[in-house]
């Protein structure tokens, strides 16, 4: 028996809208993406190069999918700003986005995310 290996073309993979935009960095959330996207069955989203989703499903029409963003360690406070947000169809290679999240040292999501609808 030998394993299945999948090969998929990156620029199938794009991400339009992430909703909320931004959050606080040590809270857990449900980030939204619009967009094109695949899944072979490990699809994962990274924030900034360090942080990859716990858990993230694709819509049956591959128009939108759900990342939980990881609770980042508290070493990271400081790191505020925008970091990449990209997706992996396959759990492991990232296809390149210029969506950002933003990073909040604290929950600002409520006066940001406005801005951004």
């Amino acid at each position: 028996m030998t394993d299945a290996f999948s090969v998929f073309d990156p620029s199938l993979v794009a991400i339009s809208k992430a909703s909320p935009a931004g959050g606080a960095y040590n809270l857990p959330a449900d980030i939204e993406l619009e967009g094109s996207f695949l899944s072979f069955g490990a699809v994962r989203c990274r924030f900034g190069p360090d942080f990859v989703s716990t858990a993230a499903t694709v819509a049956a029409d591959g128009r939108t999918m759900v990342c939980t963003k990881p609770r980042f360690p508290d070493t990271s406070r400081d790191e505020v700003g925008p970091l990449a947000l990209q997706v992996a169809p396959n759990g492991q290679c990232f296809a390149d986005s210029s969506i950002t999240f933003i990073f909040l040292p604290f929950n600002l999501s409520n006066v940001l995310n406005p801005l951004f609808d």
